[in-house]
């Protein structure tokens, strides 16, 4: 039995095979005991427009902070992302962290410290947590990034760990555990297509993914198709607006509106 958060409905399915991705989250019920167990690592984000601090289309490693952690800034789609990881605390939920204001103010800083600059704007910023497999180690820069296939069941496994950079060795894995047999890999043109869409709105964009990528409500849209709310103010509220003006329903854009709100994008 299984629940659908857009529309609310409950389903009760029959399955022969199971492959629970479930993420930052551990399995439910009966098999709670059986689950890989996680440890969750934080990362905050800031997005500056352009190229201000002179990158010039090469990325900056900072191994050591002054508190330990890792920090690194990346050109990222014309624009240039500073990131952190290993924070130990959070904002927000395991579904929909945030950067706070203390993350930024932490980025801020330190750009501001190793790239002698006096003024530094950004565009957006935002946060994610990395779900890695439960070790003895107390701290998270010790456990390894690797996935693990954990198999619960004859015909149910658990992805657990992973990197999203290797989803697709990550699925071949699950697969042939599940099903027992071997599964080629081929050049998929979806990630060509969804890396070469624009980060401005165009209808014919809008509606390409619509049809090939399920887009269910705007924000699949502006966060998970496209750039467009990372790479514009405040979320891009403006295209929200006219997105929900010419495909859905007042209380789809309040309910998207709420979400970037909680993805700390909007203020």
């Amino acid at each position: 039995e299984y629940l659908d958060k857009i529309s609310l409905k409950t389903y009760k399915l029959k399955v022969r095979k199971i492959i629970a991705a479930t993420g930052v989250h551990n399995l439910p019920g009966n098999y709670q005991k059986k689950s890989s167990k996680m440890k969750y690592s934080g990362g905050a984000h800031l997005i500056l427009k352009g190229d201000p601090l002179e990158l010039q289309n090469n990325a900056v490693l900072l191994p050591r902070t002054e508190d330990d952690r890792v920090m690194f800034v990346l050109p990222w789609l014309g624009n240039t992302i500073v990131g952190t990881t290993d924070t130990k605390t959070f904002s927000g939920t395991l579904d929909r962290p945030f950067a706070n204001n203390n993350d930024k103010d932490y980025l801020v800083r330190h750009i501001k410290k190793y790239f002698n600059v006096d003024e530094l704007t950004y565009i957006s910023s935002w946060s994610g947590i990395r779900a890695l497999l439960d070790s003895s180690s107390n701290s998270t820069k010790s456990i390894s990034r690797g996935h693990f296939i954990n198999l619960i069941e004859t015909g149910f496994v658990q992805i657990a760990g992973g990197k999203l950079t290797g989803f697709r060795l990550i699925a071949q894995e699950a697969l042939q555990k599940v099903f027992n047999k071997k599964f080629d890999l081929k050049k998929l043109k979806f990630v060509d297509d969804i890396v070469n869409l624009s980060d401005t709105y165009t209808t014919d964009e809008f509606e390409f993914t619509v049809k090939h990528y399920c887009v269910a409500k705007p924000t699949d849209y502006l966060l998970r198709r496209t750039h467009i709310s990372w790479f514009n103010e405040n979320g891009a509220l403006k295209t929200l607006k006219r997105i929900t003006n010419e495909y859905f329903t007042n209380e789809q854009y309040e309910e998207s509106y709420k979400e970037l709100v909680e993805e700390g994008l909007v203020s």
